[in-house]
């Protein structure tokens, strides 16, 4: 069950705002259920016309401008993600001429009883300076885990809470400087991120509120990683002759001259070898599985470059930063933050 808070009554007036008259409505996944019983019929009775989307919505990223134009909608309603970097309230942001409305949509929980799950947790373990994250639809109870636990006397070492899976990487600046990972989500995904981003040396807590349990990060990453080398070595050791480079047509993610860069890059140190780049949208792991080539490297969400390997049934899915190992045909010290890096031929 979810709760929009006062969001609800700022999106209409954002959206009359904007002199909106039909809205393209998308959801994170998980929120669609509780969007369409609530949000809907809300905006209907304003004089929204609502317009759902059945796209992906994997974050920010992931804005349906294009189903937006198509179907005549004066702006995109992107609800349970903020803007990179934004925390609080609602956000707009043009997309080629398009405005995106991005809502949040917060879960509804017992914050008192979550927040001594983890403060036990965390005080029994003798952690004294943390790092507490969250996505967004857990913002209110992880800010209130970060009063609960400075006052406690532990030191939380950043004011924001609220991460993308992408985004984990920017905070690798903590590794080192604090004694672990305080993580608020459903499931496994903020948790593994940080993990690799730390290289395993941080411990990570990663808490589901729902179920009240604590999750073991660790082997999951490890079983992941584990994948992929395993693959990795084997094509490796059998050798290659194609190279598809990926590429998302997604409004946030495509990254097309960077793609030809790596396209480019491929082909010098690569000879004999083909490198193609393939466009998608949503990457269908099945098609990866049938088209023929032997190994891809994804510039697309890097997060597809680890949640998402065990789905393949094949083929190896490469990240930039481990696009290394394709060159010198060695696995020899990877990292787990490799999932997560930027070669210096890009960056130089």
């Amino acid at each position: 069950m979810s709760s929009p808070g006062l969001s609800l009554v700022e999106v209409v007036d954002v959206l009359r705002g904007l002199g909106v008259s039909r809205v393209l409505l998308q959801c994170a996944p998980g929120l669609r259920g509780d969007v369409l019983d609530s949000w809907c019929g809300f905006l209907s009775e304003r004089g929204v016309d609502v317009v759902v989307s059945g796209s992906s919505c994997w974050g920010p990223c992931d804005v349906a401008v294009n189903e937006c134009r198509l179907f005549g909608c004066d702006a995109v309603l992107h609800v349970g993600h903020w803007w990179f970097g934004c925390e609080g309230g609602v956000q707009v942001v043009w997309f080629g001429g398009v405005p995106v409305v991005f809502a949040p949509y917060f879960y509804d929980l017992d914050v008192g009883a979550c927040c001594g799950d983890v403060v036990e947790v965390v005080r029994g373990r003798g952690f004294r300076r943390v790092l507490v994250c969250c996505t967004q639809q857990y913002y209110p109870l992880a800010r209130y885990l970060v009063s609960v636990l400075r006052s406690c006397g532990v030191d939380v070492v950043c004011d924001r809470v609220t991460y993308l899976g992408c985004e984990v990487v920017n905070l690798r600046q903590f590794k080192g400087s604090i004694d672990c990972v305080v993580a608020v989500s459903g499931g496994y995904f903020l948790g593994v991120g940080f993990f690799c981003v730390f290289d395993g040396e941080v411990p990570v807590i990663q808490y589901d509120p729902h179920s009240r349990r604590f999750l073991d990060v660790g082997s999951v990453a490890r079983r992941l990683i584990g994948i992929k080398l395993s693959r990795l070595v084997d094509l490796l050791s059998r050798g290659f002759e194609r190279v598809g480079v990926v590429v998302s047509r997604k409004f946030g993610q495509c990254r097309f001259a960077l793609a030809v860069r790596v396209r480019d890059f491929l082909r010098s140190r690569l000879r004999g070898v083909r490198v193609d780049l393939l466009v998608f949208d949503d990457v269908p792991l099945e098609v990866l599985d049938e088209l023929p080539y032997d190994v891809y490297v994804n510039t697309a969400c890097p997060r597809l470059g680890l949640d998402d390997v065990d789905r393949l049934r094949f083929k190896v899915l490469l990240n930039l930063g481990e696009v290394k190992y394709l060159i010198s045909r060695s696995i020899s010290g990877y990292r787990f933050s490799d999932v997560f890096g930027v070669p210096t031929w890009l960056v130089g």
